[in-house]
């Protein structure tokens, strides 16, 4: 029997951080093995000892007896707790106690194998107690420890491992279990008292009668709180074990809070994602739903009655109505288009002093300002100010009996460790626009939720849900990211961080654009689109200004028109998304056919990558659904007086 193949893989670095003094020696009484420990503990650092017989390290006094532990080794008996004396270089006595066991491979015993230590000094602990916890303690040690640990180093390892005798109590557990918890290894508390509610979170596994005998491990995670108050959440795994006639668990236990955060922020991100994908399809059949209301409703202006325009002019202001909802739809969805400059965050706060200067409630005082100039921020005026006002119109409503608004704007460096603790957030210079308010407060039970579409406080009456949604859609959008604090009764601060674009610009507005001629040189005009009514309505919209109009309801179709009228075309309007042939593909097919016919794009949503490849195609003009006839008319002047230069694509 190869002895060797049996012995610790790693017992130096599975036994001295213990200070167990360790032996292994075959069944007729030849030393194979000898830790460092013990042979410091004898004084044989220098003198090889594999090899000797046991005799010569076992001091005469103890001889017979060590000679009868050996029969009753051999016949399969269990010697339980010995103490003996070991005899040193010099031929001294060494005191030490433990327990020797039967080393066993396929059924057959090859090797004995002693852990000992030096005896305990005397203590008020009785000596029984204290003999049964280490006769048990070394049990655990020869046994499991060698079925469990047999790799690596138990004391170090980077995980909580503890031993829990029949009472419930931790007899033994190693330093990262102890630093967890706050305890001391002189100390056997109950793993229950760290638990909630004092109870386990699992119940004991019956075990073999006859034996050693082991349950399958259990898995749990729980809170868990230690002895000096700090919570955390914890994953345990339990195992039952058996070792002549006692039982225990085996308990390993980690600290999983980090990952359960990342886990949250993930799920909160894919839970955004997911609604916002929903947001953006059910937005787009609205948008073209939509179109032909707002557009019709213009056309029918000129020819209508003061009662009629009356009604008209409600209508239109519902439809509109539905449209801002959508376009708040699409913000959440990140699939709405954001016109980008450089803009100063002293323009955007002067703007919202003037626009809530006069409808604020008395009883609330408001305070806007930057303090020190800022850097520019690259962002769409049009829709960072509506974030602004969204946050103070919810602060507003936070403070029914009034309070403090505050606005400010302040220059901030973000590091990757304070980045990581915010979803999207990423390390760099910023602009953080605060909004804080004294008002009720946002209760944590719905805080992971104010961004969901649809989620509202409010009334019926009062609101849509749609707002933080939007909120949010738009800051993703501009590469920036959200923080949210709050505390119920005292009041809420939403920062929001906007990298910043370079050197300050000046605190001024641009001028209006000024339109161009509408001077066409060919009439003709192709509208593509699935949808029956808004096809009718652009091309009404059309005529009336001096066009003359083909509408098809696919690209396909399109196509076909196009190459059997290509020299009169002097304009394509065509849906994105459609069947058989979509507006990408379709704008292709037209570069080939006619590389300089002027093209628009109508659609309820574009991607950033359909936007990207209709670039590469020299498409530059949109029209986002629902349009109204002012807007057809601005977008065909830039588009028929910017005809293309550019060849076709390959």
């Amino acid at each position: 029997m190869d002895t060797a193949r049996v012995l610790p893989a790693a017992p130096e670095s599975l036994f001295a951080p213990s200070g167990d003094l360790v032996t292994c020696v075959d069944l007729d009484g030849t030393i194979r093995y000898v830790n460092q420990a013990l042979r410091a503990a004898l004084d044989f650092t220098e003198t090889p000892v594999v090899g000797l017989k046991v005799f010569d390290l076992i001091h005469p006094s103890s001889a017979a007896k060590v000679a009868a532990i050996f029969a009753r080794l051999r016949a399969g008996e269990d010697v339980g707790l010995q103490n003996l004396h070991f005899r040193n270089q010099s031929g001294g006595s060494v005191e030490l106690e433990g327990r020797i066991s039967v080393v066993y491979e396929n059924g057959q015993p090859v090797l004995t194998r002693g852990v000992f230590r030096r005896p305990a000094p005397p203590s008020p602990v009785s000596q029984e107690l204290r003999a049964r916890y280490l006769d048990l303690e070394l049990k655990l040690r020869e046994g499991a420890t060698r079925a469990y640990f047999s790799d690596f180093s138990v004391e170090h390892a980077p995980i909580g491992v503890g031993w829990i005798d029949s009472t419930g109590r931790i007899i033994r557990c190693n330093q990262h279990l102890e630093d967890l918890l706050d305890i001391s290894r002189a100390d056997t508390p109950a793993i229950s008292s760290f638990m909630p509610g004092g109870r386990l979170p699992w119940q004991r596994q019956p075990l073999g009668d006859d034996g050693p005998s082991e349950s399958a491990p259990q898995r749990f995670e729980t809170p868990v709180r230690s002895v000096s108050g700090r919570e955390f959440i914890a994953e345990l795994v339990v195992r039952g074990l058996r070792f002549e006639g006692q039982e225990f668990e085996f308990l390993l236990l980690r600290d999983i809070s980090e990952q359960k955060q990342a886990e949250a922020k993930v799920a909160g991100a894919q839970r955004l994602e997911s609604m916002g994908v929903l947001a953006g399809g059910v937005a787009h059949d609205l948008n073209n739903t939509l179109a032909p209301i707002i557009l019709g409703l213009d056309l029918l202006r000129p020819s209508a009655s003061p009662a009629q325009l009356r009604l008209i002019d409600g209508m239109q202001a519902s439809a509109e109505r539905a449209a801002g909802l959508v376009t708040q739809m699409l913000m959440f969805a990140k699939r709405t288009e954001l016109r980008l400059k450089p803009l100063a965050p002293q323009t955007l706060l002067g703007e919202l002093g003037r626009i809530i200067a006069n409808t604020f409630p008395k009883n609330i005082q408001v305070e806007i300002g930057s303090g020190a100039e800022l850097p520019s921020i690259s962002g769409d005026d049009v829709h960072l100010l509506r974030v602004l006002l969204n946050l103070t119109l919810n602060a507003r409503d936070a403070m029914p009996k009034g309070g403090q608004l505050t606005v400010t704007a302040e220059y901030v460096d973000v590091d990757a460790a304070y980045a990581a603790t915010l979803t999207e957030a990423r390390p760099g210079t910023y602009v953080r626009f605060n909004v804080t308010d004294t008002g009720t407060g946002i209760p944590p039970e719905i805080r992971d939720r104010i961004f969901d579409p649809f989620f509202t406080t409010k009334g019926p009456d009062k609101g849509t849900g749609l707002g933080l949604s939007a909120v949010h859609g738009i800051v993703k959008g501009h590469r920036g990211f959200l923080k949210l604090y709050s505390e119920v009764g005292r009041g809420t601060r939403f920062s929001i961080y906007l990298p910043i674009l370079g050197e300050a610009v000046p605190v001024t507005r641009p001028p209006p654009p000024v339109p161009l001629p509408l001077a066409p040189a060919r009439k003709l005009a192709l509208i593509v689109d699935d949808e029956a009514f808004v096809r009718e309505v652009v091309k009404s919209a059309l005529e009336s200004l001096g066009f003359q109009v083909i509408t098809v309801e696919d690209g396909a179709r399109a196509l076909t028109h196009a190459s059997k009228v290509r020299d009169e075309i002097g304009l394509v309007m065509t849906d994105l998304h459609m069947p058989n042939l979509n507006g990408i593909t379709l704008t292709r097919a037209l570069r080939r056919l006619s590389p300089d016919i002027p093209i628009i794009v109508m659609s309820g949503r574009i991607a950033d990558d359909e936007r990207a490849l209709l670039t590469e195609l020299g498409v530059t003009h949109y029209l986002a659904k629902p349009f109204n006839q002012a807007s057809l008319a601005e977008r065909l002047h830039q588009a028929l007086a910017n005809s293309l230069t550019t060849p076709a694509p390959a």
